[in-house]
């Protein structure tokens, strides 16, 4: 039994107006699958319809983008022949063929004997890329919502296509929110929506078992855009503080994808207002080093970090010793281990911080090598005993 993807013949149905945009289109779509076949004759099936559906972009005429965006808790990777596997697998294919080398990348993907996500993985490799399968499915969760390539050099929209409104699973104007319950798809994305905001605190506490991502889309009142990250433990579980979740900002999303390959994620999440809980600080009971946004990046990128209380033997008249500073250094070497610049180097009290790296400026940092060009940096905190380093990748 062969598929239509699977022949060296293509037929047309001359009862139909092949010479309309339509089919014309559509035989752009069957073509690709001849060609794929004959270079990767054991593709998956997700792969393969997102390349045809590239080649009808190609032609001028592609299919529509409906019914995804109404429904993204979809698993990217696992195909029912459904119009919205269609459409999603369009839209991850265009993100890398817009994001990742173009059409050159999209060919060595139709040739790659290895497949589904083994497959990309490979062609990124073949193009000198570091980044992940896992980095590119976060990035492109977060360009099917938002669509803006105004912003974070053009890495969370398109350019070629323009996306109808995502909905989202689920919206809320008034607060605290208790404990929801949710689940999410493998390789798919749930939307939480927030606006009327006041200072509270995001708890996610995902199924131990699974592999979540959280990211945060803040729009502010005057359309700017930050994008942030809830940082899970290995217990998928994390805390975000949004202490300027205000008159200030429009509204507030969270993205949550379940990035395991089987089996649906289990999670939930509530929130708590900052006026509610005793001490805000006492939440940050250990340090942490957050992957830098966005990543790959050009020419800035922007580092988190949390540095907890210092506890110490201290009398109860004395509790405010608990906010003893500690030293702080965050350092840039390049993948030879050379210094790079210093970004911070102080004594900082407990608290996260917020760091930008531009490599375009070196006024006010302490830089041995200027200009750097593309490649793989390693970014090292170091506070009190605690050292943490962490990778990223620029690109010129």
């Amino acid at each position: 039994v062969y598929y239509s993807n699977e022949k060296e013949v293509l037929y047309m149905n001359a009862r139909n107006d092949v010479s309309s945009d339509l089919m014309l289109s559509v035989v752009a779509h069957e073509f690709q699958h001849m060609l794929h076949w004959n270079m990767d004759p054991d593709e998956e099936s997700w792969i393969n319809e997102g390349c045809a559906e590239y080649a009808m972009y190609l032609y001028g005429y592609p299919d529509p983008i409906v019914i995804f965006n109404m429904y993204p808790d979809n698993d990217l990777t696992m195909w029912d022949s459904g119009f919205s596997d269609y459409i999603q697998s369009y839209l991850f294919i265009m993100y890398l063929y817009e994001n990742y080398g173009g059409a050159e990348t999209i060919k060595a993907l139709v040739a790659e004997p290895r497949n589904s996500i083994e497959g990309i993985e490979q062609t990124l490799f073949n193009i000198s890329s570091s980044v992940s399968f896992n980095d590119i499915f976060s990035d492109w969760v977060i360009a099917n919502y938002l669509d803006d390539t105004t912003c974070y050099n053009g890495q969370y929209g398109y350019t070629n296509i323009e996306l109808p409104v995502f909905e989202t699973s689920r919206s809320y104007s008034r607060y605290p929110i208790e404990k929801t319950s949710a689940s999410v798809s493998p390789w798919a994305a749930d939307y939480i929506w927030m606006n009327n905001g006041t200072p509270q605190i995001f708890n996610f506490d995902g199924n131990e078992n699974g592999r979540f991502n959280v990211d945060v889309i803040k729009i502010d009142t005057s359309e700017q855009i930050t994008i942030d990250k809830v940082i899970l433990d290995d217990r998928q579980s994390g805390k975000y503080e949004m202490t300027d979740f205000d008159d200030r900002i429009k509204y507030v999303v969270f993205a949550v994808s379940n990035q395991e390959s089987f089996g649906i994620g289990t999670y939930s999440y509530s929130t708590a207002l900052l006026t509610d809980v005793n001490n805000s600080e006492n939440l940050i009971r250990e340090f942490s080093l957050s992957q830098n946004y966005p990543n790959p990046f050009n020419p800035s990128t922007t580092i988190k970090y949390s540095i907890p209380a210092v506890e110490r033997d201290l009398s109860r008249s004395d509790r405010s010793e608990l906010k003893s500073a500690l030293q702080v250094t965050l350092k840039i070497y390049d993948i030879l281990g050379r210094e790079v610049t210093t970004l911070v180097n102080e004594q900082q009290q407990t608290g996260t911080y917020k760091v930008e790296w531009n490599t375009s400026l070196h006024d006010g940092q302490v830089s041995s090598i200027k200009n750097p060009v593309s490649g793989i940096y390693f970014y090292k905190l170091s506070a009190g005993n605690f050292i943490e380093t962490k990778k990223m990748l620029l690109l010129k």
